[in-house]
């Protein structure tokens, strides 16, 4: 159990540096940052783990996606990095219905004036 433990943490330090290292030349290389906000970046890359290189990799994403397909992105940070979403929607409108959704009501039901009134002649 130990060793598993070992293993995992080494992994975890090893992504870790891996995002940082990206993140920093991302931002190094971004032409569009000054001095000031390169110095800046670099400081929440290296002291928020995991949460400030995907951030910052987002921002750089947004005003420089040039600079960011220089590099391997792993698959856990990809979606958040790129800003594409985890899970595909099912946005399309193919006409059938979800499970626990209800039709808008315009199926033609019993209406007020409609059918049969019964009874006279």
């Amino acid at each position: 159990m130990e060793i598993a433990l070992i293993i995992f943490g080494c992994l975890c330090v090893l992504v870790l540096l891996y995002l940082n290292v990206i993140s920093t030349l991302c931002v190094c290389l971004d032409p569009e940052l000054e001095p000031v906000q390169k110095w800046g970046q670099s400081v929440v890359i290296w002291v928020v783990p995991f949460i400030g290189s995907s951030l910052i990799l987002h921002f750089v994403n947004d005003h420089s996606p040039e600079v960011i397909e220089r590099f391997y992105i792993p698959w856990v940070f990809k979606s958040i990095v790129l800003g594409t979403p985890i899970r595909k929607g099912t946005n399309d409108n193919t006409g059938e219905e979800m499970p626990g959704v209800h039709g808008s009501g315009l199926d033609g039901g019993s209406g007020g004036d409609g059918g049969d009134g019964g009874g006279s002649d």
